[in-house]
């Protein structure tokens, strides 16, 4: 009797799972077995390839959006720059101790006239 139920109850597992679209094992693939041999070596060539990609993305983008754009506004303050007039501000500002505006002043008008001297 036992033999019989044992028989029937499988029996009845193996229709349900049949109704809810489970595959029996003569049904079901195999999985392929994984690579151990020359993981690492394959993880290290695909991942070195992506940062070799990424490194030369990044510096290509750092010298067009950052880089080139720098160069233009130092080029362009340094073509507008006037290095007298600044270090005239300076003075007015007291930046220096030993030259007063008066120094400054009297400074300027040598140098002119030393410049008028040589020219006629």
């Amino acid at each position: 009797m036992r033999l019989f139920s044992r028989y029937y109850a499988a029996q009845a597992v193996a229709s349900t799972a049949e109704e809810c679209g489970v595959p029996t094992k003569s049904q079901q693939q195999r999985l392929p077995k994984p690579q151990l041999r020359n993981t690492l070596a394959t993880a290290t060539k695909k991942h070195a390839i992506i940062c070799f990609a990424v490194a030369i993305t990044a510096c290509l983008s750092y010298r067009y959006f950052i880089g080139e754009p720098r160069k233009k506004k130092y080029a362009e303050f340094w073509r507008t720059f006037d290095s007298h007039a600044d270090f005239k501000r300076m003075v007015k500002a007291g930046v220096f101790e030993n030259i007063t505006m008066a120094d400054f002043d009297e400074y300027e008008q040598d140098l002119l006239k030393k410049l008028k001297e040589r020219k006629g």
